[in-house]
């Protein structure tokens, strides 16, 4: 059988002697390197792959080590473990987005599918359960093409969760907030998440999600910090936004990709009561949320960049972006950016 490489660099990186003691082998380097026989197998069902690996980082997740290209339900992939370091992973078919979110333990994960007040933490504790209340409908169209999917939307409704210390109060740790919205609403400022904050006490401090009058993911993160991202998500269909913090580094991303990051967000102090929502605010009538909202999630860490791209892929989503960036290019300027005389380099 005769193999293709790609990549690679020298062009014949081929090392050892064919000796017991020093047999011939491959280095990959992670990203651009690749071995192909596909052309060789061709249609074939059945086959035995038999080889010895040296990860150069066991705590890398997602490596693939062999796979058929499947997709869709079809073909596998051998990797290391996306959701336990050190582990090997064999995925046959293809990941629901409920597997793929799961997998990354989120400590709350509310599918926005229910048919009553009752918003279900999908985590499977049975203890992050959350209410609806005021003006929402359930049952309609959802964000995720390939899954029998439904979503909630709300006109200054909201979903209410228990206040959990343990698991929501992150104080100045790291956090992810992750949402599928859709709005086309413009009059006024959209709560869509809300943690650690008391609207109804000047001086309320904590993590807030909104959408400004013209489009853009606003973030407030303590005691006045906040900053606007640059992408237009209210025309109208589903964008995936996650909103992440890791060492006071907040970061904003919009289907997929980094939007916009700023740093000094070190803050979470509660004044008042803390609250946990998100599709609104209705104790403060200039926050409410007039759109829908599909698989929010909540996490005590911050998710990778790459974790937020697998997630936005998992949903179905088909970016431009997202099909550059997976050719790993020195650089990629989008020339979108609204305003200022930045030119921003979205590459890895």
């Amino acid at each position: 059988v005769t193999a293709s490489l790609a990549g690679f660099t020298p062009p014949a990186p081929w090392a050892g002697s064919g000796i017991d003691s020093d047999p011939y082998r491959l280095f990959f380097n992670g990203t651009t390197d690749s071995l192909s026989v596909e052309s060789v197998l061709g249609s074939n069902t059945k086959m035995m792959f038999n080889t010895w690996i040296n990860p150069a980082n066991v705590a890398l997740k997602g490596k693939i080590i062999l796979g058929n290209g499947g997709g869709g339900g079809n073909g596998f992939v051998l990797q290391q473990s996306q959701s336990v370091a050190g582990k090997m992973e064999l995925a046959v078919g293809k990941k629901t987005y409920r597997e793929v979110i799961l997998s990354d333990a989120p400590v709350g994960y509310w599918r926005m599918n229910d048919t009553n007040t009752t918003a279900v933490d999908a985590t499977g504790t049975g203890s992050h359960h959350g209410t609806y209340s005021n003006t929402y409908t359930q049952s309609v169209a959802g964000a995720l093409p390939d899954e029998n999917d439904n979503a909630a939307s709300f006109n200054q409704g909201q979903v209410e969760v228990p206040y959990d210390v343990a698991n929501f109060d992150v104080g100045t740790g790291d956090y992810s907030v992750e949402e599928w919205v859709k709005t086309s609403y413009s009059a006024a400022v959209q709560c869509i998440f809300l943690k650690d904050i008391d609207l109804s006490v000047s001086g309320g401090n904590g993590i807030l999600v909104y959408i400004t009058p013209t489009g853009e993911i606003r973030t407030w993160s303590g005691a006045g910090q906040n900053f606007v991202g640059l992408q237009i998500i209210n025309n109208g269909v589903w964008h995936h936004i996650v909103v992440t913090r890791v060492s006071g580094l907040v970061s904003i991303y919009v289907d997929g990709v980094l939007d916009l990051s700023a740093g000094g967000f070190n803050s979470t102090t509660n004044v008042g009561t803390p609250h946990f929502r998100f599709g609104g605010d209705n104790t403060w009538p200039g926050y409410k949320f007039v759109g829908s909202l599909d698989e929010v999630a909540f996490y005590n860490y911050a998710l990778s960049p790459g974790q937020v791209h697998a997630h936005y892929d998992a949903g179905g989503g088909i970016f431009y972006p997202n099909n550059i960036l997976s050719w790993q290019p020195s650089a990629f300027w989008r020339f979108n950016e609204k305003a200022g005389s930045t030119l921003f380099d979205l590459s890895p």
